[in-house]
């Protein structure tokens, strides 16, 4: 796993553990860091499995990529780290950040989530929620066996017009993104997190979302603790993201958090890389969450 620091270690300080998403890397929360908002904080963000340097080649269901496991692997970097933590999480990684919250462990001391639903929510979402079928039938193309293929051709064409309309997508934001994108199987690792994690009834070659309809199992079927969270937790949430049903995954989430350690903000002007298109105001969130 490499890691990516700022300020570390800050002696006394809390410590920040930030886990990124899909296609992205640790490098990805440096808009947030570079703010100087958090500095007073240990931030620390690691590559997690099969992303940049850390790939592996992955096949279909490969159990390396199941997200229990890598859980694990956040564990044991937490140990190194000291042994208590502030999570801070986006997309797969806020997957991994539910999960270890769930687990309902002394080294999780606050969990902040940035677009990311709630992983049960998500399930539920897939199976009966038909703005969440549609929202979410990317995923059925995901788990194509060649898609990775189709997204790295061509100096990895498809995946940088996914960010090129975005004013924070800069050149040597880019330049990251595409060093990692290139090196051989690490894209292919990414997209095994989703044929590992999500198994949908349908035949691999349906993708329309009226394949959810004919069911699907996962690795959320069975969180620990069934998925209910007893820290503090801040949502952050995008409203323009389109791979959620945004208000019912907001709602989800008030039936596996208590009430009064729940706070959701919404941002009506951002979309699912709110990381990236508003990181000030991200991180002045995280930090009036945290004091």
């Amino acid at each position: 796993m490499s890691v990516m620091y700022s300020g570390f270690p800050r002696g006394g300080a809390r410590t920040l553990l930030f886990l990124h998403g899909f296609p992205e890397g640790s490098y990805t929360w440096w808009p947030v860091f570079s703010t100087g908002i958090l500095d007073k904080y240990t931030l620390c963000a690691p590559d997690l499995r099969g992303y940049n340097k850390t790939f592996t080649y992955s096949s279909s269901g490969d159990p390396s990529l199941l997200v229990p496991q890598i859980a694990l692997d956040v564990l044991e970097l937490i140990k190194i780290l000291g042994g208590e933590v502030d999570l801070v999480a986006h997309d797969w990684g806020g997957g991994i950040g539910w999960w270890l919250a769930a687990m309902q462990l002394p080294a999780i001391k606050t969990l902040t989530i940035l677009n990311m639903a709630h992983p049960m929510g998500w399930e539920y979402g897939v199976r009966f929620v038909e703005g969440q079928q549609k929202a979410s039938a990317y995923v059925l193309t995901f788990i194509q066996p060649g898609f990775s293929s189709y997204l790295t051709e061509n100096n990895c064409s498809e995946l940088k017009s996914w960010f090129s309309g975005e004013a924070w997508f800069t050149p040597s934001m880019e330049a990251s993104l595409v060093s990692a994108w290139k090196i051989p199987g690490a894209v292919n690792a990414g997209l095994g997190w989703y044929r590992a994690n999500i198994h949908p009834s349908c035949p691999l070659n349906c993708t329309t979302w009226q394949c959810f309809q004919a069911g699907i199992s996962g690795t959320f079927d069975s969180m620990p603790n069934n998925g209910t969270v007893k820290i503090p937790t801040r949502v952050l949430w995008g409203m323009l993201d389109t791979a959620f049903d945004n208000d019912f995954q907001l709602a989800y989430m008030e039936s596996k958090v208590q009430p009064h350690l729940l706070n959701i903000t919404r941002y009506f002007s951002a979309s699912h890389w709110i990381a990236q298109q508003i990181p000030g105001v991200v991180a002045s969130a995280i930090a009036g969450f945290l004091d």
